[in-house]
């Protein structure tokens, strides 16, 4: 495998990004360690001979070198190299396969990668799997490194599986304090592991002698070899005694006080280097470990003092394991703050609580809440805490730590929850809304129904509150119904009483919210017409969420013209204000995005849109919002012809939100029923149409089953029997399916049906509806009679046609030498399109050599030479 060069380019964070988020990025970049001076060329050439090893293994004692390794070498390669830090979180396998999806798509941006959030050890086994083939199809050469690899518990099984799932050109490199716990015998015996262990990262005595140059000490033989002795070439401790020597004119000396200590070398090496520090710059390095990162500005708040500086940049050029992060931010080596934040508490323990307390407050001054909120927690100010929180998520664009959340709200419903149910209850349904942001929906929903016993005890405001939460839980477990029933004794509480909350701007929202699931599209105009009229929101809620919101409601109502207005408007107003590109306030518009660019049949572009929509699900969780995802990755699938993964993404939708009402889940039950249409599974779709809810939709669905099973008199009497349709998209759809049902038997009429539904569809800027029904109604409207825009928009949409895949329906392969392979049917369909094997490729997201790898094996299976024979026996064996 090639090495040498770059590794893939760090991001600069733009101005107005928060230092959560700065923080977060920097676990994804491959990090810049100042003191890591000496060249470990031998180790590097022996990492650069390990390319045919499917995982390189580097694990030994914390400072030993093993990320100043790795970045060494990282940055000596020419491919791009995926790099993920490990910290506590990773402990959560869902949490660490997501975050090794984002690593990986970050380094190869071409790879589509993300199912949104992982649940169950399914969900991770597929994620992993998800990923190794992605990189595999692409085939993409490249190194992933986790870095801290201890700090990760990803299921044993799962971790194989995806090493063994990883293509030959790609390499996996772990960093670790210890062995995982997959088992590594069977790698070693066949040769597909490479180990870097303690022994091997021990600096020679050549490194040793440039480690101490590199900080200005020369020692001779004589003291190079007692340091080598005492240190056993570990990293950390030569660097601790090099700045002890530095600082020391009589090295012998030290060296004797160095061989001849009882403590442990880490312990005595750390004391002598603080030791040798001025009083203030003992000070300082005592304070800031306190921090998890810092700028200069930062540490003067919690220091008291206007120098930090000056004092950082002597940190820095003192080599005292300063790591620098971005804009301005740095930490310490973990090693050494774990250390200096013992000798801060066993020293100074009435401090601690002080430098928090004024790190909360400096991070509040500056609008970034969630670090307030864990220096609030550290300090033992769980009220505090809390009532930030509380602020917080009124008022949020993103919620950056929702875990932090649900430790929030834990700590204090440990500390009051009890007491205070009926004496505050409105900071226990605070606490509420943060347990089911993080996930914590058992607790949620007992605490819940603590302060719905003592309701008739609680105040107007409170009881406001209560209803409120009540709708948001509901809609977090996905009964937008129920949440609706609640909204609406909210608001009579509201006007019955004007009350101060900073709830109440959420109301219309979560009214929205519920009608665009229930589609009540009149009950969400008159929630818009009524928020016109009000004081305007929290600046991104009026100009970013409520377009966006709207142009949700016109997807619904089949304009999708007017929809891709305000998607504009929202991203304009999301731009003008700096929003960053994943704030979960701006996933409405990006849903619509979505959706407009599925019905433009613009499906690379889709996929895009629903990238960011998966970054802003596993931000700040909104479960309705994870199925939409599903529901819109299933319909790009459909489009594509790849029934695989339709049928996967319609089950990860049901097991994305387990408690969703009849509403919800039929969303997902009309989906599947136009999928079994698509495969001839009148069965299943006779089954699915049997438990969708009455309505308009439900209506035209079971036209839509009459008319596949050959009953045109069932579906035309169904279609004559609805009233009147209030909306464009069930007026368009309505007049398509009446041309169809009237088609056997009186083609003008259909045509008549047809002329209307089109004319209607091109004003509102129709596609992938309207051939998306299929050959029936192409072959319609080829004999269509139309002129002018309606004529030229007949003509885009058969040009359209021409291209597009062709329904798969149940295989039954006895024929055939060989059975294909469910990708080489779904390429089968391709190639009954007008496609090439690039625009192939592009849609399946494979590599042309793959395509074509694929077509070669479907011409053999056929016994064919050509396209035009492929297809023709295809279509013979009713494959296509």
């Amino acid at each position: 495998m090639p090495a040498r060069a770059a590794p893939w380019i760090r991001k600069v964070a733009p101005l107005g990004t928060s230092h959560a988020n700065i923080t977060a990025r920097t676990r994804f970049t491959v990090p810049r360690i100042a003191n890591a001076t000496v060249n470990r060329e031998e180790l590097i050439e022996r990492l650069d001979a390990g390319s045919a090893c499917d995982l390189t293994l580097i694990a030994a004692a914390p400072g030993s070198g093993k990320t100043a390794l790795l970045t060494q070498w990282a940055d000596s390669l020419t491919v791009p190299v995926a790099w993920l830090s490990c910290d506590g979180d990773d402990l959560d396998p869902s949490r660490f396969w997501r975050d090794v999806i984002a690593v990986t798509r970050a380094a190869w941006p071409e790879v589509p990668l993300g199912d949104g959030e992982l649940t169950e050890d399914l969900d991770a086994a597929h994620s992993a799997i998800e990923i190794a083939d992605e990189l595999a199809a692409h085939s993409l050469t490249g190194v992933i490194v986790i870095d801290d690899f201890h700090l990760a518990a990803p299921e044993p099984a799962t971790m194989v599986a995806f090493i063994d799932a990883l293509p030959a050109t790609m390499r996996l490199v772990l960093g670790t304090r210890h062995d995982p716990l997959f088992p590594l015998g069977r790698m070693r015996v066949h040769g597909r592991l490479l180990e870097l262990r303690q022994a091997d990262l021990r600096l020679t005595d050549n490194e040793i002698q440039e480690a101490l140059a590199n900080l200005g000490v020369a020692l001779d033989q004589t003291g190079l070899d007692d340091l080598a002795a005492v240190t056993e070439g570990w990293a950390a401790g030569v660097h601790l005694a090099g700045l002890s020597l530095k600082a020391t004119p009589d090295h012998d000396t030290m060296l004797r006080r160095l061989v001849e200590t009882d403590r442990s070398l880490v312990d005595f090496l750390m004391n002598e280097v603080i030791e040798l520090q001025t009083p203030d710059m003992q000070d300082f390095l005592l304070v800031t470990s306190e921090l998890e990162a810092f700028d200069s500005s930062l540490c003067d708040v919690v220091r008291g003092r206007a120098d930090s500086a000056v004092l950082l940049d002597q940190v820095r050029s003192a080599n005292l394991f300063l790591i620098d992060l971005e804009n301005g931010l740095f930490r310490y080596h973990h090693l050494f703050g774990e250390f200096l934040r013992a000798r801060f508490r066993r020293l100074s323990p009435q401090r601690v609580p002080i430098v928090h307390r004024e790190a909360a407050r400096a991070f509040n001054e500056r609008g970034d809440h969630m670090p307030a909120i864990r220096h609030s927690v550290r300090a033992g100010d769980i009220d505090d805490a809390l009532a930030q929180l509380t602020a917080h998520m009124a008022m949020a664009t993103t919620l950056d730590d929702q875990n932090m959340g649900g430790t929030v709200a834990l700590a204090w419903l440990a500390q009051h929850g009890e007491a205070q149910v009926t004496e505050a209850p409105q900071r226990v349904l605070s606490c509420v809304l943060a347990l089911d942001g993080a996930q914590m929906v058992d607790q949620a929903t007992w605490w819940l129904e603590r302060v719905g016993v003592a309701e008739a005890d609680i105040d107007d405001s409170s009881r406001f509150m209560l209803e409120a939460t009540r709708a948001y839980h509901l809609l977090y477990i996905g009964d937008p119904g129920e949440a609706f029933t609640c909204l609406t004794r909210a608001k009579a509480i509201l006007d019955e009483k004007p009350i101060e909350t900073i709830w109440a701007p959420t109301i219309p929202l979560m009214f929205l919210h519920s009608q665009l699931w229930l589609g009540d599209v009149t009950g969400a105009d008159r929630t818009i017409d009524a928020q016109r009229k009000s004081p305007h929101h929290d600046h991104p809620i009026s100009s970013v969420r409520m377009p966006g919101y709207v142009s949700q409601i016109e997807v619904l109502r089949g304009d999708f013209i007017a929809a891709q207005r305000f998607a504009d408007q929202a991203g304009e107003a999301a731009r003008r204000i700096s929003l960053p590109a994943d704030a979960t306030v701006r996933a409405d518009a990006v849903a619509t995005r979505a959706e407009l660019a599925i019905e433009d049949i613009r499906l690379s572009d889709a996929e895009d849109e629903l990238d960011l929509l998966m970054r802003m699900v596993d931000r700040g969780r909104r479960p309705l919002l994870e199925l939409k995802k599903y529901l819109l990755r299933a319909r790009i699938a459909s489009a594509q012809g790849d029934d695989v993964v339709v049928d996967l993404q319609l089950e990860l939708a049901r097991r994305s939100l387990p408690t969703a009402s009849d509403a919800v889940v039929a969303h997902i039950d009309r989906a599947e029923l136009c999928q079994a249409l698509r495969r001839d599974d009148l069965s299943k779709a006779r089954s699915l149409l049997a438990q969708l809810p009455l309505s308009n939709q439900t209506e035209l669905c079971a036209a839509r089953v009459h008319i596949h099973n050959g009953d045109q008199a069932s579906a035309l009497a169904v279609l004559r029997g609805m009233p009147e349709l209030a909306t464009p998209r069930l007026r368009i759809e309505h007049g398509v399916l009446m041309a169809l049902a009237t088609s056997p038997i009186d083609g003008d009429s259909a045509r008549h049906h047809l002329h209307q539904a089109i004319e209607l569809a091109r004003t509102m800027g129709y596609r992938q509806t309207i051939i998306g029904e299929g050959p029936a109604l192409w072959e319609l409207l080829r004999t269509l009679p139309a002129f002018g825009a309606v004529g030229a928009y007949v003509d885009q949409l058969l040009v359209t046609i021409g291209s597009a895949v062709p329904a798969s329906r149940p295989a039954n392969q006895d024929g055939l030498v060989e059975p294909l392979s469910e990708r080489e049917l779904t390429v089968l369909r391709y190639l009954a399109s007008r496609l090439d094997a690039t625009e192939i490729a592009t849609a399946l997201y494979l590599s042309v050599n793959t395509v074509r790898s694929h077509v070669k094996s479907v011409y053999r299976k056929l016994e064919v030479n050509s396209r035009a024979d492929a297809v023709q026996r295809a279509r013979t064996l009713g494959l296509i």
